[in-house]
């Protein structure tokens, strides 16, 4: 930011050649960097384009209800249990040390039943940047799911928790007589 302050308002040239990054700040300071060749992981494998369900929210209001489970997660694993139950979505996190939370959250309408584990922090860093409504396409309990605002798409990947897996398993489960 400083060095850019010291141009003042001379023009900025950048360009890439060859796996480097070169600015040019006006005819007294240039930066060269390498583009580091990096490769980055598939994740077309963890946006899913079909989804179960796709959950409309506000920020604000999870936000609030992210941070109460905060304060549960820090001496935990992290996780936040949402259960989503109709026009409600309750989010539960338990502490080692200080017990354990239940947050509710009013939706604009009825979804249904779901559950699913995540990092909350994960999550709030995310919810923190958006601005507006955005939308948590869910497919699974035990697969990523994806918040989505305007073209951006925020993977989430869900957390195994023992309590949701059974619940997840028992639901695929056939039974025969």
């Amino acid at each position: 930011k400083e060095v850019l302050k010291s141009t003042n308002g001379d023009e900025v040239r950048c360009s890439v050649e060859n796996g480097k990054v070169s600015f040019n700040l006006g005819n007294h300071l240039t930066f060269i960097t390498n583009t580091g060749g990096f490769n980055y992981p598939d994740l077309t494998r963890a946006i899913s384009n079909q989804f179960t369900l796709e959950v409309s929210l506000e920020p604000r209001e999870l936000i609030r209800v992210l941070k109460r489970a905060a304060i549960y997660n820090k001496n935990g694993d992290g996780s936040t249990l949402m259960m989503i139950d109709g026009n409600k979505a309750k989010f539960s996190a338990i502490g080692n040390e200080v017990g354990e939370t239940e947050n509710e959250l009013d939706l604009d309408k009825d979804y249904g039943q779901f559950e699913i584990a995540f990092n909350n922090q994960y999550l709030l860093d995310i919810v923190n940047q958006l601005s507006g409504k955005f939308v948590l396409q869910l497919t699974d309990a035990l697969k990523p799911f994806q918040a989505i605002q305007d073209n951006f798409v925020h993977v989430i990947m869900a957390m195994h928790r023992t309590d949701v897996e059974e619940k997840s398993k028992a639901k695929d489960k056939v039974t025969y007589e």
